[in-house]
This record gives structure tokens, sequence and C-alpha cells, in this order.
């Protein structure tokens, strides 16, 4: 996704956290190796191809490093001010 290209992920595997299917990528049901076999043979001939890459790294950002991690400090930071209080 951060290379702008649509990823296929499964369901179930919380790939639907990061995937909206159809917008920044496709979703297929486990275990389903025909299912996913067309849908890969589906992507290579869409014509939205490079506009879903887009959305993919605009996706991506939202998981980079720059904003998990300061997002997971404020909460930690957040849980140790919570339990000082509680002492």
């Amino acid at each position: 996704m951060t290379l702008g290209k649509p990823i296929i992920g499964t369901r179930g595997a919380s790939f639907e956290e990061m995937i909206t299917d159809g917008e920044n990528g496709f979703l297929v049901s486990p275990n389903e190796p025909e299912q996913l076999a067309e849908r890969i043979n589906a992507v290579w001939k869409d014509p939205r191809l490079q506009e879903i890459g887009k959305a993919a790294r605009l996706r991506a950002q939202d998981f980079a490093a720059e904003q998990t991690v300061q997002e997971l400090l404020s909460y930690y930071r957040e849980i140790l001010n919570h339990n000082k209080k509680g002492e």
C-alpha cells in the first residue's frame, strides 16, 4: 500500500481495518483460493487500478510510524498519569 499498490487481504484477519473493499484494496474470504484467483485476475483488468493504488497509499499513511507512535505515546502517558492520580 505504501508503494501505491492496492493489496488483496482476507476478511477476518484485521485487513478490514486498513482496506475498504474496492476503494483502496480488495478483500476476499479466507480459505477460498478460487475467489482469490478471480480477484487477482479482476484487479489486473480493473480500469481504476491506479486510482485505487493512490487511495491505498493515502490509507497507509494513517498507519505510518510518524502518526501511530505519537498516538501510542499519548495513550501511554494518559494511562500513567491516571495511575499516578489513583495511588
